[in-house]
């Protein structure tokens, strides 16, 4: 029944070696202080990129879910 996301499936072959997947979430602007971690991390490999769910789309399924629990 439960069926990986289909943007995470090309990272199925890493973990059943054993490897560890990092997902970093950043904002554009955030990408230059990635990078600088990232060099100072030299056995870091990157393994893919790709978008994550908008912000907006965040706080609104957040803003549902305290809706549900605050009601009776």
């Amino acid at each position: 029944m439960h069926v990986p996301h289909h943007e995470l499936r090309h990272f199925e072959a890493a973990l059943k070696e054993g490897k560890h997947i990092l997902f970093v979430d950043v904002e554009p602007d955030q990408i230059d202080l990635l990078s600088s971690i990232h060099a100072r991390h030299s056995h870091l490999k990157p393994a893919g990129q790709g978008t994550s769910t908008p912000g907006w789309a965040i706080l609104w399924q957040k803003k549902w879910h305290d809706f549900i629990q605050a009601m009776p």
